[in-house]
């Protein structure tokens, strides 16, 4: 674990050499990565954008959500091309039958409200709301799809409470941000 730790804090500094990077990509596109989730992760860190392709086909690991999870962030937080993976993110923030602890859906849910604050996207702030809105949905799921929302809305992370608050979705909710995103979805809807 440590030769793991030990690639992972080189590459959060950025201190892996050129063939290093490319021999975890190799290992990584040839099946045999030891660790795939790591590979990806340190691609993402390494800014490796040219294996844009490679991470993209890990979006699809129904047998590891979180092989997909690290993927997705890979490619929409680390490289900042959520808009070229706007489909896959929606499909994820809906919920996909594999997803079963939803970890993709939360890192979809976060990377559709980024989205929609860089962009506007009134559609993505519809689907934000009607996830926060149904109950059937696990208190979890419904929490992040509220954050996702304020940061939609132009709330700095410092002006949410912390993750790790359990919220109570009847009251501890900024009815500013609501206002704001039931307006939005109004509009996507015209």
């Amino acid at each position: 674990m440590n030769e793991v730790n030990d690639i992972v804090d080189r590459a959060k500094s950025g201190l892996l050499s050129k063939r290093e990077v490319s021999k975890i990509a190799r290992e990584l596109a040839a099946g045999i990565a030891k660790d795939p989730y790591t590979a990806i992760h340190v691609l993402g860190l390494m800014n490796s954008i040219e294996h844009e392709q490679l991470v993209a086909r890990y979006l699809r690991s129904s047998d590891d959500p979180m092989i997909a999870r690290i993927a997705l962030q890979v490619l929409s937080a680390n490289w900042g091309l959520a808009e070229r993976y706007r489909s896959a993110i929606e499909e994820f923030a809906r919920g996909v039958a594999w997803d079963s602890d939803a970890d993709v859906r939360l890192a979809a849910l976060s990377a559709a409200g980024e989205l929609a604050r860089a962009s506007g996207d009134a559609p993505l702030v519809a689907l934000l709301l009607s996830v926060l809105d149904d109950e059937g949905n696990p208190r979890l799921v419904r929490q992040a799809a509220y954050f996702a929302l304020a940061r939609a809305s132009g709330k700095d992370w410092r002006e949410l409470p912390p993750a790790s608050r359990r919220l109570d979705l009847a009251y501890d909710l900024d009815g500013s941000v609501l206002r704001w995103a039931r307006a939005s979805s109004v509009a996507a809807m015209k």
